[in-house]
């Protein structure tokens, strides 16, 4: 008699990834780092903080021209379509697909909705 061999299940599923604004969810976080000398500012979650930062070491070492921005924004990922994790509406229905989601991308995986990705701070620095 043969014996039997292993067999292997794969399952393939659409998988959401998206910035994370639950109650719950960490604070998103600045830092910035000088390129020159590796000081670096404490992580707050407002950007001035950091840019002060900035600005404050720049005026003690004048030949610190170079810095690198850190951002901590946290985010979560599940599996299905972001539609999944919007609120029913008052009918019981959900919105349809093509109403929250841009079109899947070639290895299918969906990106998360533009309005769900808050943009980056303005560029401060002087022109």
């Amino acid at each position: 008699m043969e014996s039997v061999s292993p067999r292997s299940v794969f399952r393939f599923d659409t998988w959401t990834l998206q910035a994370d604004r639950e109650p719950d969810a960490e604070p998103v976080t600045y830092a910035m780092r000088c390129v020159v000398c590796g000081a670096a500012s404490e992580p707050a979650e407002d950007f001035l903080d950091a840019q002060h930062w900035t600005f404050r070491h720049a005026g003690r070492n004048p030949s610190h021209h170079t810095y690198r921005e850190t951002v901590n924004r946290p985010w979560r990922a599940w599996r299905g379509h972001p539609r999944d994790a919007l609120p029913a509406q008052a009918d019981g229905a959900r919105p349809a697909a093509s109403d929250t989601t841009r079109p899947p991308r070639s290895d299918g995986i969906r990106p998360a909705p533009a309005e769900a990705v808050r943009p980056a701070p303005a560029d401060t620095r002087p022109s």
